[in-house]
């Protein structure tokens, strides 16, 4: 059976969590900060927890029904081997769909996250089955045999702010992409007290706004193999959300001085496997002229096709 999380949150909090759910209802999308955050326990096999947690998720399935997705801080502590993780209705990840997914990439020494079943109760009342999905931080790197490396991605706010206004806006062709500063997934401003770090973070940035300018091509700044597998993984089954810009997820490798995708929200299917041939293999797989290409297509198109 899954293991059982009791989450106990005060009243004046949990108000605050469904203010902001509310406020998310109304707007059609969730707008956070850390501001959000509100203090809460969990008690797991007779030990406790402090924590801090929020309401997450950008859109409605994350929020609109009983089961509401939560962001959660561990203090001082780790649980399950995490400090920062997710608690989420498994309908939002496609069930177990998700979990095979990041097994699968993980199976194949591309970066995945940690993904479990569990029982919630809130503040007594049980919610059922909920996914656990680790969270973007050094316990993730570090699970993955990596050295510690900052992890970046397009800060997606001002697509999800415009299109409060503007329902139907195309996120693959929007202006918001360019606009979009990259961001790094800890405290900044602790992260550049130090000087190693700092200059890792700086050339991470670079070697992204150099890939969105144009001036380098992805497999100029990309691990070939890891990105090969992780393409050639989420093709076969069928997970192309990742390929969405502000879906990103990216790991800077402070020993090889490359980038490396992160497995995150695949939104695997199991239909439709042609169509997502057809529409999210690179097109060098097919076209032997095309000038950019993540990887050799002849070292890895017997994974895909």
């Amino acid at each position: 059976n899954p293991e059982r999380l009791d989450i106990n949150i005060k009243f004046e909090d949990y108000q605050k969590i469904e203010f902001a759910r509310q406020k998310a209802i109304e707007l059609g999308t969730l707008i956070s900060t850390d501001e959000d955050y509100v203090p809460a326990t969990i008690i797991h096999d007779g030990k406790e927890y402090d924590v801090k947690l929020r309401l997450k998720g950008d859109l409605p399935d994350h929020w609109e029904g009983k089961k509401w997705s939560l962001r959660v801080k561990v203090k001082n502590d780790s649980l399950f081997g995490m400090t920062v993780f997710s608690i989420q209705d498994p309908k939002t990840r496609q069930e177990i769909n998700e979990m095979v997914y990041q097994n699968a990439l993980r199976e194949e020494g591309v970066i995945g996250l940690r993904y479990k079943f569990v029982q919630i109760f809130i503040n007594g009342e049980g919610k059922g089955i909920y996914a656990l999905e680790e969270h973007f931080s050094k316990e993730l790197i570090e699970n993955n045999s990596r050295r510690e490396g900052v992890i970046l991605k397009f800060d997606e706010s001002l697509f999800f702010e415009r299109s409060v206004k503007t329902p139907n806006i195309e996120i693959e062709t929007s202006e918001e992409f360019y606009a979009s500063p990259v961001i790094v997934f800890e405290n900044e401003q602790k992260l550049m007290s130090d000087a190693v770090r700092a200059g890792e973070l700086r050339t991470a940035i670079s070697l992204l706004e150099e890939l969105r300018n144009g001036t380098l091509q992805s497999h100029q700044i990309f691990d070939v193999d890891k990105t090969a597998k992780y393409y050639a993984l989420s093709t076969l089954m069928n997970c192309p959300h990742g390929k969405s810009w502000h879906n990103s997820r990216i790991y800077y490798n402070p020993v090889t001085s490359l980038l490396e995708p992160i497995g995150f929200d695949g939104n695997c299917r199991r239909e439709g496997a042609q169509e997502a041939l057809q529409e999210y293999v690179p097109k060098c797989i097919y076209f032997s002229n095309s000038s950019d290409c993540p990887f050799e297509a002849a070292d890895y198109s017997d994974l895909i096709l």
